[in-house]
C-alpha cells in the first residue's frame, strides 16, 4: 500500500464491489457541497469508477460528477490531471472539460484506501457537464456512424490545440516519460514482469498470455524499432491517449462539447490518439467467431476529418497531418494496439485492479491479437490508400 499522504484526507473502503455508501459519506464528510440526495454508478468506465452525485444545498439541488480513480493512478498522475483540465479550460472555447471541486481542507482529491488488497485510490469530485455520452453498445464492433466519427475526430483535434502548450507540475515530473520509454516499458512487463507473475501461479491468464509472447514480442520489437526510426519527424502533442467515444460529451448534432478521463494523459506522438480511436472505435471484433477487420475508408475518412478540424479552427498548432504520419499511420497503430489489449492488463494485474478478471483480460487479447494480425497482412495496402492524397 502506498504511504498515507499527509496532506490529504484519509477513507477507508472496504468493499470495491458497492462503494456508492461511501461515495456518499465522502461528499458529506468532507466537501461544503449539501446534503447528498442520490448517488449512480455510472455502467461506462473499466478501471476508474465514476458517477453522478446530487446533492441539495439551500434548497437546490446541483449534480456533480464523481471519480474513483483505478489504483493504478497515482498521486502524481491526479494532480497532473487536473492541471490539464484547468488548463485546457482556460486555453480552449471549443470543447469543456470538468474542472475539480475543493474539499473542505481545500485539496482537490480524497486518498481512499482499498482494504481488500491494499491499496489506495484517489477519488475527486467536479462540476458536472452537460451533453450526451454514447455507450460502447452504440459504436463498438462495427457500428460506429460515419456522424459519430466524425465528432470524435473533431473532439480529438480540438483537444489537441486546445492542450498544446500545457506544461506539467513541477511536483508530477515523476510521472512525465516520452514514448520510447513506454515501449521500452512493454517489454519489461511482457518479459521479467511476467516471469515473477507467472511463478508458483495458477492463473489460467499467465497461460493464455505465454502462447502469444513470443509473436508479440516479436512484433512489439520489429514496430519498435520502425518508430525510432522516424520518431523525431513525428509531431508530438499533449494526448488524450483514451480516445474513445465514451469519453466525450456530444450535442444533438453529435458535436463535441466536452472532454473527460484525461487521467492517461501525456506528451506522445499525435497519431496515439488517432490510432486508439481506430483500434477501440473501428475495428470489428467478433469474439464468438474469433476475427478482426477495419474498413480503410472508415480509416480515412477519420483522418480527413481530423484534418478538416484543424482547418476549422485556423490550423493552430500541431497543425495538419503530415506524409510522414500518413505514412506511419498502421505501424503506431500495431504499438497502440499492444497498450490496449496487453499492457493495460499487466497495470491491472501488478494493481488488483478489480477489472482483473481472465474474462476481460483475454477478451482485449483476443481483440488485441486479431487486430493485428489483420493489418500485418493488409498493412501495405493500408498504407498506400492513407498515403493517397
Amino acid at each position: 500500500m502506498k504511504h498515507k499522504e499527509n496532506h490529504l484526507y484519509h477513507y477507508a473502503i472496504t468493499d470495491q464491489g458497492n462503494t456508492i455508501p461511501d461515495i456518499s459519506e465522502i461528499v458529506e464528510q468532507y466537501y461544503d457541497l449539501g446534503d447528498v440526495i442520490q448517488v449512480k454508478k455510472l455502467d461506462i468506465g473499466d478501471t476508474n469508477f465514476n458517477y453522478i452525485i446530487t446533492v441539495k444545498k439551500d434548497n437546490a439541488e446541483t449534480k456533480y460528477f464523481g471519480q474513483l480513480f483505478s489504483a493504478s493512478t497515482s498521486l502524481s498522475s491526479v494532480k497532473y490531471e487536473l492541471a490539464l483540465r484547468r488548463y485546457f479550460v482556460s486555453n480552449s472555447d471549443l470543447m469543456n472539460c470538468a474542472t475539480a471541486c475543493p474539499a473542505k481542507d481545500g485539496n482537490y482529491m480524497i486518498q481512499c484506501i482499498c482494504t481488500e488488497n491494499n491499496r489506495d485510490r484517489y477519488f475527486c469530485i467536479s462540476n458536472f457537464l452537460e451533453g450526451r455520452i454514447k455507450k460502447r453498445e452504440e459504436w463498438a464492433g462495427g457500428r460506429m456512424s460515419e456522424a459519430l466519427l466524425k465528432g470524435c475526430a473533431k473532439g480529438i483535434a480540438r483537444f489537441h490545440t486546445g492542450a498544446y502548450g500545457f506544461i506539467p507540475p513541477k511536483d508530477c515530473e515523476d510521472i512525465v516519460s516520452d514514448y520510447a520509454q513506454e515501449l521500452a516499458a512493454y517489454k519489461s512487463m511482457f518479459t521479467e514482469g511476467f516471469e515473477k507473475c507467472r511463478q508458483g501461479s495458477s492463473y489460467a491468464y499467465y497461460d493464455y498470455f505465454a502462447e502469444y509472447q513470443p509473436r508479440l514480442l516479436e512484433i512489439l520489437e520489429r514496430y519498435t524499432q520502425k518508430y525510432l526510426s522516424v520518431k523525431d519527424d513525428l509531431p508530438v502533442c499533449v494526448c488524450h491517449m483514451d480516445t474513445s467515444p465514451q469519453n466525450y460529451f456530444f450535442d444533438d448534432d453529435l458535436q463535441p462539447v466536452a472532454i473527460c478521463d484525461l487521467n492517461g494523459s501525456q506528451e506522445r506522438p499525435r497519431l496515439y490518439d488517432l490510432c486508439w480511436f481506430i483500434n477501440e472505435g473501428l475495428c470489428k471484433f467478433d469474439a464468438d467467431k474469433m476475427i478482426n477487420s477495419l474498413d480503410i475508408d472508415d480509416i480515412v475518412t477519420f483522418l480527413n476529418a481530423y484534418d478538416q478540424a484543424i482547418e476549422e479552427t485556423g490550423n493552430p498548432k500541431p497543425g495538419r497531418l503530415t506524409k510522414k504520419e500518413r505514412e506511419m499511420v498502421m505501424e503506431i497503430f500495431q504499438l497502440v494496439s499492444i497498450k490496449c489489449g496487453f499492457a493495460f492488463i499487466w497495470e491491472y494485474i501488478l494493481t488488483d485492479n478489480p477489472t482483473n478478471t481472465y474474462e476481460f483480460n483475454t477478451y482485449w487479447g483476443n481483440w488485441t491479437k486479431t487486430a493485428v494480425e489483420f493489418v500485418e497482412e493488409h498493412m501495405e495496402a493500408f498504407k498506400n490508400k492513407i498515403t493517397a492524397l
